[in-house]
């Protein structure tokens, strides 16, 4: 009699577990769901993206995969940051006109991407770690005026182009 007892306790007890856990509820699983807009069934959204933002040149380096002697890559740092690289669409034009020391607007060229659902949620990242993440090149670029420059600049940031 014990025993009946018990088995009927732990089937009870399993099967408010079971109800509370949402099994009961009809819900299909979020793997079965369909893609939200936009979304793709990998869960990565499409997302274009490109913007400006101000940097100061720090150098002008090769490519060393196309030239080892022939300058096309800049060496930039965002105001108080570490240095990084930029690429340029036209890089014989940009090596020509980019001097070491200034301050300069930089263009990106728009560019689709995959994004993880929780990075495109998030603000976007600042323009060093956007552009080595997507491989990002330079369209145009000039000179930055006083106002353009130091902390607080809003344009330091690319942007994603979906967003208004």
């Amino acid at each position: 009699m014990k025993h009946k007892n018990l088995v009927r306790l732990l089937c009870l007890l399993c099967l408010l577990i079971l109800v509370g856990c949402g099994i009961g509820k009809g819900q299909p699983s979020p793997a079965l769901q369909e893609p939200q807009e936009g979304m793709q069934e990998d869960g990565t959204v499409l997302v274009h993206i490109g913007g400006t933002f101000t940097a100061m040149v720090r150098g002008k380096i090769p490519d060393y995969v196309t030239s080892s002697e022939t300058p096309s890559v800049a060496v930039v740092t965002l105001f108080q940051s570490t240095p990084f690289l930029l690429f340029f669409d036209n890089p014989d034009e940009a090596m020509e006109q980019l001097e070491a020391g200034e301050y300069y607007v930089f263009e990106i060229s728009g560019k689709q991407v995959e994004m993880s659902r929780a990075e495109y949620e998030e603000e976007p990242g600042f323009a060093d770690r956007m552009i080595a993440r997507y491989g990002l090149t330079i369209s145009d670029f000039r000179i930055a005026g006083e106002d353009e420059i130091g902390i607080g600049v809003g344009e330091q940031i690319v942007k994603r182009q979906d967003k208004k």
